[in-house]
Protein backbone atom coordinates (compact mmCIF):
# COMPACT_ATOMS: atom_id res chain seq x y z
CA UNK A 1 0.00 0.00 0.00
CA UNK A 2 2.54 2.55 0.90
CA UNK A 3 4.55 1.95 -2.54
CA UNK A 4 1.63 2.43 -4.04
CA UNK A 5 0.69 5.30 -2.88
CA UNK A 6 4.16 6.56 -3.53
CA UNK A 7 3.73 5.79 -7.03
CA UNK A 8 0.57 8.17 -7.21
CA UNK A 9 2.28 11.12 -5.27
CA UNK A 10 5.79 10.44 -6.08
CA UNK A 11 6.09 12.17 -9.17
CA UNK A 12 5.19 15.58 -7.42
CA UNK A 13 7.35 15.30 -4.39
CA UNK A 14 9.99 13.20 -5.08
CA UNK A 15 13.22 14.36 -6.92
CA UNK A 16 17.02 14.20 -6.53
CA UNK A 17 16.42 17.06 -3.94
CA UNK A 18 14.11 15.15 -2.19
CA UNK A 19 15.97 11.84 -1.77
CA UNK A 20 19.36 13.75 -0.88
CA UNK A 21 17.56 15.83 2.27
CA UNK A 22 16.49 12.65 3.33
CA UNK A 23 19.65 11.03 3.03
CA UNK A 24 20.82 14.18 4.59
CA UNK A 25 18.37 13.41 7.53
CA UNK A 26 19.71 9.92 7.87
CA UNK A 27 23.61 11.26 8.30
CA UNK A 28 22.69 13.06 11.26
CA UNK A 29 21.60 9.65 12.65
CA UNK A 30 24.44 8.08 11.74
CA UNK A 31 26.75 10.78 13.12
CA UNK A 32 24.64 10.95 16.09
CA UNK A 33 23.66 14.77 15.70
CA UNK A 34 19.97 14.03 14.88
CA UNK A 35 17.59 14.99 17.40
CA UNK A 36 15.76 11.12 17.32
CA UNK A 37 15.85 10.84 21.12
CA UNK A 38 14.40 14.17 21.47
CA UNK A 39 11.24 12.50 19.07
CA UNK A 40 11.41 9.25 21.03
CA UNK A 41 12.87 7.18 18.88
CA UNK A 42 16.62 5.42 19.39
CA UNK A 43 19.00 6.49 16.34
CA UNK A 44 18.90 2.74 15.55
CA UNK A 45 15.48 2.58 15.01
CA UNK A 46 15.88 5.92 12.82
CA UNK A 47 18.67 4.61 10.64
CA UNK A 48 16.25 1.38 9.95
CA UNK A 49 12.87 3.00 8.96
CA UNK A 50 14.99 5.85 6.82
CA UNK A 51 16.45 3.23 5.01
CA UNK A 52 13.72 1.34 4.09
CA UNK A 53 11.77 4.15 2.83
CA UNK A 54 14.49 5.43 0.79
CA UNK A 55 14.25 1.58 -0.32
CA UNK A 56 10.46 1.76 -1.43
CA UNK A 57 11.27 4.91 -3.04
CA UNK A 58 14.51 3.32 -4.97
CA UNK A 59 11.76 1.04 -6.54
CA UNK A 60 9.49 3.95 -8.32
CA UNK A 61 12.56 6.86 -8.47
CA UNK A 62 15.60 5.04 -9.33
CA UNK A 63 17.66 7.68 -11.11
CA UNK A 64 16.92 10.42 -8.18
CA UNK A 65 19.36 8.72 -6.27
CA UNK A 66 22.14 9.12 -9.17
CA UNK A 67 24.71 11.00 -7.15
CA UNK A 68 28.01 10.51 -5.28
CA UNK A 69 26.82 11.95 -1.81
CA UNK A 70 23.52 9.66 -1.63
CA UNK A 71 25.88 6.47 -2.45
CA UNK A 72 28.23 7.41 0.13
CA UNK A 73 25.79 8.07 2.67
CA UNK A 74 24.51 4.17 1.27
CA UNK A 75 28.49 2.79 1.65
CA UNK A 76 28.74 4.20 5.69
CA UNK A 77 25.33 2.18 5.98
CA UNK A 78 26.75 -1.47 4.40
CA UNK A 79 30.05 -0.71 6.94
CA UNK A 80 27.48 -0.38 10.41
CA UNK A 81 26.85 -3.72 12.32
CA UNK A 82 23.30 -3.77 12.02
CA UNK A 83 22.49 -6.77 9.71
CA UNK A 84 18.85 -5.17 8.08
CA UNK A 85 20.59 -1.83 7.71
CA UNK A 86 23.39 -3.27 5.31
CA UNK A 87 20.36 -4.97 3.88
CA UNK A 88 18.64 -2.70 2.82
CA UNK A 89 21.70 -0.50 1.59
CA UNK A 90 22.33 -3.31 -0.88
CA UNK A 91 18.97 -3.84 -1.93
CA UNK A 92 19.33 0.02 -2.94
CA UNK A 93 22.33 -0.14 -5.03
CA UNK A 94 20.57 -2.75 -7.18
CA UNK A 95 17.63 -0.59 -7.61
CA UNK A 96 19.60 2.50 -8.51
CA UNK A 97 23.04 1.65 -9.24
CA UNK A 98 23.14 1.11 -12.92
CA UNK A 99 25.43 3.97 -13.83
CA UNK A 100 27.31 3.89 -11.23
CA UNK A 101 30.03 1.80 -12.86
CA UNK A 102 30.42 4.61 -16.30
CA UNK A 103 29.39 7.84 -13.69
CA UNK A 104 30.69 7.43 -10.04
CA UNK A 105 34.27 4.72 -10.39
CA UNK A 106 35.06 5.92 -6.62
CA UNK A 107 31.83 4.49 -5.77
CA UNK A 108 32.33 1.47 -7.67
CA UNK A 109 35.77 0.43 -6.60
CA UNK A 110 34.90 1.17 -2.94
CA UNK A 111 31.56 -1.24 -3.37
CA UNK A 112 32.68 -4.08 -5.01
CA UNK A 113 35.11 -5.83 -2.30
CA UNK A 114 32.33 -4.64 0.12
CA UNK A 115 29.44 -6.90 -2.23
CA UNK A 116 32.15 -9.45 -2.34
CA UNK A 117 32.35 -9.65 1.37
CA UNK A 118 28.51 -9.60 1.91
CA UNK A 119 28.12 -12.58 -0.53
CA UNK A 120 30.98 -14.46 1.33
CA UNK A 121 30.57 -13.73 4.79
CA UNK A 122 27.33 -12.28 5.48
CA UNK A 123 23.77 -12.82 6.61
CA UNK A 124 22.20 -15.01 3.59
CA UNK A 125 19.70 -11.98 3.00
CA UNK A 126 23.09 -9.71 2.60
CA UNK A 127 25.02 -12.44 0.16
CA UNK A 128 21.21 -12.89 -2.03
CA UNK A 129 21.24 -9.29 -2.22
CA UNK A 130 24.91 -8.84 -3.32
CA UNK A 131 24.76 -11.46 -5.79
CA UNK A 132 21.39 -9.64 -7.47
CA UNK A 133 23.27 -6.43 -7.36
CA UNK A 134 26.42 -7.11 -8.99
CA UNK A 135 24.31 -8.88 -11.75
CA UNK A 136 22.37 -5.93 -12.00
CA UNK A 137 24.77 -2.82 -12.23
CA UNK A 138 28.42 -4.13 -13.20
CA UNK A 139 29.20 -4.72 -17.07
CA UNK A 140 31.93 -7.34 -15.94
CA UNK A 141 29.28 -9.47 -13.65
CA UNK A 142 31.01 -13.11 -15.18
CA UNK A 143 34.64 -11.80 -13.85
CA UNK A 144 32.67 -10.82 -10.27
CA UNK A 145 30.90 -13.80 -9.93
CA UNK A 146 33.36 -16.40 -10.71
CA UNK A 147 35.31 -14.82 -8.22
CA UNK A 148 32.80 -15.64 -5.44
CA UNK A 149 32.14 -18.42 -7.42
CA UNK A 150 35.26 -20.24 -7.52
CA UNK A 151 36.68 -19.77 -3.09
CA UNK A 152 32.98 -20.71 -2.05
CA UNK A 153 32.87 -24.23 -3.59
CA UNK A 154 36.16 -25.05 -2.73
CA UNK A 155 36.14 -24.46 0.33
CA UNK A 156 32.59 -25.72 1.30
CA UNK A 157 32.70 -28.02 4.23
CA UNK A 158 29.72 -30.09 5.75
CA UNK A 159 31.49 -31.09 9.24
CA UNK A 160 31.33 -27.02 10.08
CA UNK A 161 27.62 -26.55 8.82
CA UNK A 162 27.11 -22.91 10.78
CA UNK A 163 29.45 -21.97 8.03
CA UNK A 164 27.56 -23.23 5.30
CA UNK A 165 24.18 -21.31 4.80
CA UNK A 166 25.62 -17.47 3.31
CA UNK A 167 27.76 -20.20 0.96
CA UNK A 168 24.78 -22.16 0.03
CA UNK A 169 22.51 -19.17 -0.64
CA UNK A 170 25.36 -17.40 -2.39
CA UNK A 171 26.14 -20.50 -4.76
CA UNK A 172 22.66 -21.24 -5.71
CA UNK A 173 21.69 -17.72 -6.60
CA UNK A 174 24.85 -17.12 -9.02
CA UNK A 175 24.05 -20.50 -10.69
CA UNK A 176 20.37 -19.17 -11.27
CA UNK A 177 21.03 -15.62 -12.75
CA UNK A 178 24.19 -17.41 -15.00
CA UNK A 179 23.37 -20.84 -15.85
CA UNK A 180 25.87 -20.51 -19.01
CA UNK A 181 28.83 -20.03 -16.63
CA UNK A 182 28.30 -21.87 -14.32
CA UNK A 183 25.65 -24.64 -14.48
CA UNK A 184 28.06 -26.99 -15.22
CA UNK A 185 30.68 -26.88 -12.48
CA UNK A 186 27.83 -26.42 -9.86
CA UNK A 187 26.74 -30.14 -11.88
CA UNK A 188 30.24 -30.89 -10.04
CA UNK A 189 28.99 -29.57 -6.35
CA UNK A 190 25.74 -31.00 -6.28
CA UNK A 191 26.83 -34.44 -7.09
CA UNK A 192 30.01 -34.48 -4.97
CA UNK A 193 29.37 -32.11 -1.89
CA UNK A 194 25.35 -31.24 -1.48
CA UNK A 195 23.83 -34.80 -2.23
CA UNK A 196 26.35 -37.26 -1.18
CA UNK A 197 28.20 -35.32 1.61
CA UNK A 198 25.66 -32.78 3.04
CA UNK A 199 21.86 -34.42 2.22
CA UNK A 200 22.88 -37.75 2.23
CA UNK A 201 24.43 -37.97 5.94
CA UNK A 202 23.79 -37.04 9.56
CA UNK A 203 26.44 -35.90 11.31
CA UNK A 204 24.70 -35.00 14.59
CA UNK A 205 21.78 -36.12 16.57
CA UNK A 206 18.80 -34.33 16.99
CA UNK A 207 17.46 -33.21 20.70
CA UNK A 208 14.78 -36.53 20.99
CA UNK A 209 11.87 -34.03 22.68
CA UNK A 210 8.88 -35.23 20.67
CA UNK A 211 8.10 -32.14 19.69
CA UNK A 212 7.05 -31.15 15.92
CA UNK A 213 8.29 -27.50 15.15
CA UNK A 214 11.07 -25.87 16.56
CA UNK A 215 11.28 -22.07 16.13
CA UNK A 216 13.69 -20.68 13.86
CA UNK A 217 16.20 -20.11 16.67
CA UNK A 218 16.68 -23.45 17.59
CA UNK A 219 17.24 -25.40 14.32
CA UNK A 220 20.29 -27.18 14.16
CA UNK A 221 23.32 -25.37 11.64
CA UNK A 222 23.34 -29.03 9.90
CA UNK A 223 18.98 -29.10 8.87
CA UNK A 224 19.50 -24.99 8.26
CA UNK A 225 21.94 -26.48 5.99
CA UNK A 226 20.26 -28.95 4.42
CA UNK A 227 17.58 -26.56 3.69
CA UNK A 228 19.58 -24.22 1.95
CA UNK A 229 21.30 -27.41 -0.12
CA UNK A 230 17.58 -28.41 -1.17
CA UNK A 231 16.91 -24.74 -2.21
CA UNK A 232 20.44 -24.81 -4.35
CA UNK A 233 18.98 -27.74 -6.02
CA UNK A 234 16.10 -25.46 -7.35
CA UNK A 235 17.93 -22.23 -8.33
CA UNK A 236 20.42 -24.38 -10.44
CA UNK A 237 17.55 -25.95 -12.12
CA UNK A 238 15.39 -22.94 -12.66
CA UNK A 239 18.66 -21.32 -13.96
CA UNK A 240 19.32 -23.94 -16.68
CA UNK A 241 15.51 -24.49 -17.34
CA UNK A 242 16.28 -27.93 -19.57
CA UNK A 243 16.47 -31.17 -18.20
CA UNK A 244 18.87 -32.44 -21.34
CA UNK A 245 21.26 -33.68 -18.44
CA UNK A 246 17.96 -35.44 -16.50
CA UNK A 247 19.56 -34.04 -13.24
CA UNK A 248 15.93 -33.10 -12.88
CA UNK A 249 14.84 -36.29 -12.81
CA UNK A 250 17.40 -37.27 -9.99
CA UNK A 251 16.62 -34.08 -7.92
CA UNK A 252 12.87 -35.32 -8.21
CA UNK A 253 13.65 -38.52 -7.19
CA UNK A 254 15.57 -36.98 -4.75
CA UNK A 255 13.26 -34.75 -3.17
CA UNK A 256 10.59 -37.72 -3.20
CA UNK A 257 13.32 -39.81 -1.06
CA UNK A 258 12.45 -37.14 1.29
CA UNK A 259 8.87 -37.23 1.64
CA UNK A 260 8.76 -40.77 1.47
CA UNK A 261 10.99 -41.40 4.46
CA UNK A 262 9.14 -38.48 6.30
CA UNK A 263 12.79 -36.22 6.15
CA UNK A 264 14.44 -38.77 7.65
CA UNK A 265 16.88 -39.35 4.28
CA UNK A 266 19.23 -41.58 5.66
CA UNK A 267 16.56 -43.73 7.65
CA UNK A 268 19.27 -43.75 10.76
CA UNK A 269 16.63 -42.29 13.57
CA UNK A 270 18.97 -39.72 14.32
CA UNK A 271 17.26 -36.37 13.16
CA UNK A 272 14.38 -35.26 15.72
CA UNK A 273 10.90 -35.10 14.65
CA UNK A 274 11.08 -31.00 14.03
CA UNK A 275 14.17 -31.12 11.64
CA UNK A 276 12.02 -33.60 10.01
CA UNK A 277 9.52 -31.13 9.41
CA UNK A 278 11.49 -28.96 8.46
CA UNK A 279 12.82 -31.05 5.43
CA UNK A 280 9.47 -32.57 4.57
CA UNK A 281 8.39 -28.66 4.36
CA UNK A 282 11.50 -28.03 2.06
CA UNK A 283 10.95 -30.77 0.08
CA UNK A 284 7.77 -30.23 -0.89
CA UNK A 285 7.94 -26.97 -1.62
CA UNK A 286 10.77 -27.29 -3.66
CA UNK A 287 8.68 -29.50 -5.99
CA UNK A 288 6.04 -26.93 -6.20
CA UNK A 289 8.57 -24.40 -7.15
CA UNK A 290 9.97 -26.46 -9.73
CA UNK A 291 6.52 -27.29 -11.06
CA UNK A 292 6.39 -23.33 -12.20
CA UNK A 293 8.87 -23.92 -15.06
CA UNK A 294 7.12 -25.47 -18.09
CA UNK A 295 10.03 -28.34 -18.65
CA UNK A 296 10.47 -29.49 -14.92
CA UNK A 297 6.74 -29.61 -14.80
CA UNK A 298 6.59 -31.89 -17.74
CA UNK A 299 8.68 -34.80 -15.89
CA UNK A 300 7.01 -34.56 -12.24
CA UNK A 301 5.32 -37.80 -12.21
CA UNK A 302 1.86 -38.50 -10.57
CA UNK A 303 3.85 -40.13 -8.15
CA UNK A 304 5.71 -37.24 -7.07
CA UNK A 305 2.95 -35.00 -7.46
CA UNK A 306 0.56 -36.79 -5.14
CA UNK A 307 3.70 -37.05 -2.69
CA UNK A 308 4.02 -33.00 -3.07
CA UNK A 309 -0.18 -32.81 -2.39
CA UNK A 310 0.41 -34.50 0.92
CA UNK A 311 2.21 -31.81 2.82
CA UNK A 312 -0.94 -29.96 3.17
CA UNK A 313 -1.67 -32.73 5.34
CA UNK A 314 1.22 -33.03 7.36
CA UNK A 315 0.74 -33.60 10.86
CA UNK A 316 2.95 -30.72 11.73
CA UNK A 317 0.79 -27.60 11.60
CA UNK A 318 3.63 -25.38 10.90
CA UNK A 319 4.02 -27.40 8.02
CA UNK A 320 0.64 -27.37 6.24
CA UNK A 321 0.50 -23.72 7.48
CA UNK A 322 3.01 -22.52 5.67
CA UNK A 323 2.82 -25.29 2.72
CA UNK A 324 -0.69 -23.96 2.03
CA UNK A 325 0.27 -19.99 2.03
CA UNK A 326 3.22 -20.88 -0.30
CA UNK A 327 0.92 -22.77 -2.62
CA UNK A 328 -1.60 -19.95 -2.47
CA UNK A 329 0.95 -17.50 -3.30
CA UNK A 330 1.99 -19.33 -6.61
CA UNK A 331 -1.74 -19.77 -7.73
CA UNK A 332 -2.78 -16.29 -7.62
CA UNK A 333 -0.37 -15.19 -9.53
CA UNK A 334 -1.41 -18.42 -12.15
CA UNK A 335 2.47 -19.54 -12.11
CA UNK A 336 1.35 -23.34 -10.97
CA UNK A 337 -0.28 -25.19 -13.43
CA UNK A 338 -4.38 -25.93 -12.82
CA UNK A 339 -3.67 -29.11 -10.97
CA UNK A 340 -2.49 -27.51 -7.96
CA UNK A 341 -5.31 -25.93 -7.23
CA UNK A 342 -7.32 -29.60 -6.54
CA UNK A 343 -3.92 -29.84 -3.63
CA UNK A 344 -6.88 -27.64 -1.56
CA UNK A 345 -9.42 -30.57 -1.72
CA UNK A 346 -7.38 -32.55 0.70
CA UNK A 347 -7.79 -29.66 3.25
CA UNK A 348 -11.47 -30.70 4.24
CA UNK A 349 -10.39 -32.75 6.63
CA UNK A 350 -7.91 -30.76 8.60
CA UNK A 351 -8.56 -31.02 12.69
CA UNK A 352 -8.02 -26.95 12.78
CA UNK A 353 -11.07 -25.27 11.82
CA UNK A 354 -9.06 -22.26 10.89
CA UNK A 355 -7.14 -24.31 8.18
CA UNK A 356 -10.32 -25.75 6.78
CA UNK A 357 -11.21 -22.27 6.44
CA UNK A 358 -8.53 -20.73 4.94
CA UNK A 359 -8.45 -23.77 2.51
CA UNK A 360 -11.96 -22.36 1.41
CA UNK A 361 -11.00 -19.08 1.41
CA UNK A 362 -7.81 -19.90 -0.93
CA UNK A 363 -9.86 -21.97 -3.28
CA UNK A 364 -12.65 -19.57 -3.87
CA UNK A 365 -10.18 -16.85 -4.49
CA UNK A 366 -8.22 -18.43 -7.35
CA UNK A 367 -11.37 -19.62 -8.86
CA UNK A 368 -12.71 -15.82 -8.92
CA UNK A 369 -8.51 -14.99 -10.49
CA UNK A 370 -9.07 -17.34 -13.20
CA UNK A 371 -12.54 -16.78 -14.52
CA UNK A 372 -11.64 -12.73 -14.39
CA UNK A 373 -8.55 -13.75 -16.19
CA UNK A 374 -10.32 -15.36 -18.92
CA UNK A 375 -12.82 -12.16 -18.99
CA UNK A 376 -10.19 -9.69 -19.53
CA UNK A 377 -7.64 -11.43 -22.09
CA UNK A 378 -9.46 -12.92 -25.01
CA UNK A 379 -6.21 -14.84 -25.93
CA UNK A 380 -6.99 -17.13 -22.84
CA UNK A 381 -9.51 -18.77 -24.48
CA UNK A 382 -7.24 -20.81 -26.48
CA UNK A 383 -5.69 -22.30 -22.58
CA UNK A 384 -8.69 -22.54 -21.60
CA UNK A 385 -7.81 -26.36 -20.28
CA UNK A 386 -5.37 -24.71 -18.30
CA UNK A 387 -7.32 -21.84 -17.05
CA UNK A 388 -10.71 -22.83 -16.23
CA UNK A 389 -11.43 -23.83 -12.50
CA UNK A 390 -13.73 -26.38 -13.57
CA UNK A 391 -10.75 -28.22 -15.23
CA UNK A 392 -9.86 -28.78 -11.69
CA UNK A 393 -12.17 -31.87 -11.27
CA UNK A 394 -10.05 -34.68 -12.48
CA UNK A 395 -6.90 -33.98 -10.50
CA UNK A 396 -8.89 -33.36 -7.45
CA UNK A 397 -10.86 -37.53 -8.32
CA UNK A 398 -7.03 -38.49 -8.83
CA UNK A 399 -5.68 -36.87 -5.04
CA UNK A 400 -8.47 -38.47 -3.72
CA UNK A 401 -8.35 -41.88 -5.63
CA UNK A 402 -4.51 -42.29 -4.32
CA UNK A 403 -5.01 -40.64 -0.73
CA UNK A 404 -3.86 -43.58 1.48
CA UNK A 405 -6.50 -42.30 3.82
CA UNK A 406 -9.40 -43.53 1.84
CA UNK A 407 -8.83 -47.49 1.47
CA UNK A 408 -12.09 -48.93 1.85
CA UNK A 409 -14.78 -47.92 -0.76
CA UNK A 410 -17.75 -48.99 0.70
CA UNK A 411 -17.28 -47.42 4.46
CA UNK A 412 -19.64 -45.15 4.81
CA UNK A 413 -17.50 -42.80 7.01
CA UNK A 414 -14.83 -42.64 4.67
CA UNK A 415 -17.86 -41.81 2.00
CA UNK A 416 -18.79 -39.33 3.69
CA UNK A 417 -14.93 -38.03 4.00
CA UNK A 418 -14.82 -38.00 0.62
CA UNK A 419 -17.98 -35.64 0.11
CA UNK A 420 -16.41 -32.73 2.50
CA UNK A 421 -13.49 -32.85 0.28
CA UNK A 422 -15.65 -32.69 -3.22
CA UNK A 423 -18.38 -30.10 -1.86
CA UNK A 424 -15.89 -26.89 -2.31
CA UNK A 425 -15.58 -28.11 -5.90
CA UNK A 426 -19.21 -28.80 -6.95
Amino acid sequence: MVKFLLERIAPVHIDSEAISALVKLMNKSIEGTADDEEEGVSPDTAIRSGLELLKVLSFTHPTSFHSAETYESLLQCLRMEDDKVAEAAIQIFRNTGHKIETDLPQIRSTLIPILHQKAKRGTPHQAKQAIHCIHAIFSNKEVQLAQIFEPLSRSLNADVPEQLITPLVSLGHISMLAPDQFASPMKSVVANFIVKDLLMNDRSTGEKNGKLWSPDEEVSPEVLAKVQAIKLLVRWLLGMKNNQSKSANSTLRLLSAMLVSEGDLTEQKRISKSDMSRLRLAAGSAIMKLAQEPCYHEIITPEQFQLCALVINDECYQVRQIFAQKLHKALVKLLLPLEYMAIFALCAKDPVKERRAHARQCLLKNISIRREYIKQNPMASEKLVSLLPEYVVPYMIHLLAHDPDFTKQQDIDQLRDIKEYVSPFI
